[in-house]
């Protein structure tokens, strides 16, 4: 990756988390229960940083459906620190549209080339924040992941709607991603006769 990307980015995360607890700490509104980066979101920010930092471009790329995906439906349905407003807005759509972006990015190096591999990956990853959530939600009676506290359905049928969805979501977004390379290479062909 690009120094330049790499270096930029991992600056912007930085920011965003020291802005964010500056904040949160200093008006004395840290919570457990919702304060810490245990949500697909800023697990995704930590796990992009670390990749960033070591030139892991490929652990990028391994994520990059949730990374468009989680960001994406969080904008269009905000919820948790969205709500608190002033700062707090500001910082939920910056993170987002930083993870958004960061996707984007790696998505168009990749010149679209996605396999099946990243639909597993994809959903590895975000089953893999569910399990890093499950004891934090347990410890601080948090809703990390949005596992702590199912708000429709008994907790079962929840958790497998959920996991249905986790699926059904990568599935199109890879449908999605082939249909825009497919007419990538479409247009590129045409340009050229």
């Amino acid at each position: 990756m690009p120094k330049t990307f790499r270096f930029g980015m991992s600056f912007a995360i930085i920011i965003g988390f020291i802005s964010y607890y500056f904040v949160v700490i200093s008006t004395n509104q840290f919570e457990p229960s919702y304060a810490l980066p245990f949500h697909l979101c800023p697990l995704m920010q930590l796990f992009t940083l670390y990749a960033l930092m070591k030139d892991k471009k490929n652990w990028i790329e391994a994520i990059v459906y949730p990374l468009i995906i989680g960001p994406t439906l969080a904008l269009l349905f905000p919820v948790g620190t969205f709500h608190l407003g002033g700062f707090f807005t500001y910082y939920f759509v910056y993170y987002h549209v930083l993870l958004i972006l960061t996707g984007c990015i790696v998505l168009w190096w990749m010149r679209f080339s996605t396999t099946r591999k990243h639909i597993i990956s994809g959903a590895l990853f975000i089953f893999v924040c569910d399990l890093i959530a499950l004891p934090i939600n347990f410890l601080t009676n948090g809703n990390y992941m949005f596992i702590g506290a199912p708000i429709i359905l008994p907790p079962l049928a929840y958790y497998l709607t959920l996991f249905v969805f986790v699926w059904v979501f990568l599935i199109v977004f890879h449908l999605l991603v082939k249909g825009a390379r497919g007419t990538r290479n479409y247009v590129k062909a045409h340009l050229n006769v």
